[in-house]
């Protein structure tokens, strides 16, 4: 283990692209827009920081989910 912990990997946050397949595509789909029929995703309104630290903060639980 690492004395500087932003270097440390066990408290590194998963990336999306490696996060499983399921949660990936269900992740793609809260962005999707909406159209005039049908509703967007519940995450597509929010700004992009804003779903930044969704993904973040998922990332660092499914990282700690494998430790």
């Amino acid at each position: 283990m690492t004395n500087i912990v932003h270097r440390d990997p066990e408290r590194q946050c998963k990336k999306l692209e490696d996060w499983p397949e399921p949660d990936r595509r269900l992740w793609n789909a809260a962005l999707r827009p909406g159209n005039l029929l049908e509703d967007g995703g519940p995450r597509f309104g929010y700004s992009h920081l804003s779903n930044l630290a969704v993904v973040t903060g998922y990332g660092r639980w499914l990282t700690w989910l494998e430790s």
